[in-house]
């Protein structure tokens, strides 16, 4: 960016100082730090089930831990895939407009190998999707007392020129949120989690500053994308989500019949976006009875915008 500055004769008493129209702009910094690999979202959308409802139109979720918080959205349900794509796009922007929000230039290879996908069109074709689909579904975070945005998509434009360069912008609004809180997202580790309740509740306890907490179980299942009549079925599915951040050992089934376990798939905790090493046994969980699961963090490192936020 070029500034340019002129020199002006003073106005005298026959001249009247032209009138500079006020400037349409108004900059933002990213008021926190971001590292390689590492992505960012707001602590709302992995406090509720927003990534994780599969039930179409419009829906209104609650935000676990903050009571005086909802969020919105559209027609469209989104998974996983449109946060991971969001949190990296997010990780591109060092700035904004508080109009406009932020434009984005990346190589789609990049962000592919950022997100640790695997190289392949498919990929490609997934991260163009997941893009497509938050241009689409209108989000909007709603707080009560706060000021009253207007629904909108994630993603206000998308160009795909070519496959060596994209261009996205970022909604103001987004932004603007993340600069009051955030809940990093360390692809690194998300590529060792299972998609689905493991990698979501992950997220939400990264999310949370409080070591140790206590939710309804029907809270951490709509969370974490469960759903069954069969309460026993979802509480086994909750437990076993649970096991795999508390044992940092994933189970990976081989072509339907080889059971095999991989010690490196540990989850690893993030203290102000970093890795931390000894990671093991970080957490503890405990169903005290059937409609409540306390969760502990020995960590106690949360990473912004959590319950006692």
């Amino acid at each position: 960016m070029t500034t340019r500055s002129t020199s002006e004769q003073a106005p005298t008493q026959e001249q009247h100082a032209p009138q500079q129209p006020e400037s349409t702009l108004s900059i933002k910094t990213r008021s926190y730090p971001l590292y390689k690999g590492v992505g960012a979202a707001p602590p709302a959308f992995v406090r509720s089930p927003l990534f994780a409802n599969r039930d179409p139109g419009n829906q209104i979720f609650g935000v676990l831990g903050l009571k005086q918080v909802t969020v919105e959205r559209g027609e469209e349900p989104l998974n996983e895939t449109h946060l991971l794509a969001l949190a990296n796009l997010i990780s591109m922007a060092e700035s904004y407009d508080e109009k406009l929000g932020a434009t984005v230039t990346f190589g789609p290879w990049d962000a592919v190998r950022t997100l640790e996908w695997t190289r392949s069109t498919q990929s490609l074709k997934r991260l163009e999707d997941a893009i497509e689909a938050l241009a689409r579904t209108t989000v909007r975070i709603v707080r009560e007392g706060g000021e009253a945005h207007e629904a909108a998509p994630l993603i206000a434009r998308r160009v795909f020129s070519s496959r060596k360069h994209w261009e996205v912008q970022l909604t103001a609004t987004l932004l603007a949120h993340l600069n009051e809180f955030r809940t990093y997202v360390n692809f690194s580790t998300l590529k060792k989690l299972p998609n689905g309740a493991s990698l979501r509740l992950y997220l939400f306890i990264m999310s949370e500053k409080a070591t140790r907490t206590e939710w309804s179980l029907d809270e951490l299942a709509a969370l974490a994308g469960l759903s069954s009549n069969d309460t026993g079925h979802v509480k086994r599915k909750l437990k076993a989500a649970l096991d795999v951040l508390v044992d940092g050992v994933r189970t990976v089934k081989a072509r339907g019949k080889a059971v095999k376990k991989h010690p490196a798939a540990r989850a690893v905790q993030l203290e102000n976006g970093k890795r931390a090493t000894g990671h093991r046994r970080r957490w503890s969980y405990a169903t005290n009875s059937r409609r409540f699961c306390s969760i502990t963090n020995s960590a106690e490192t949360g990473t912004g915008g959590g319950a006692s936020s």
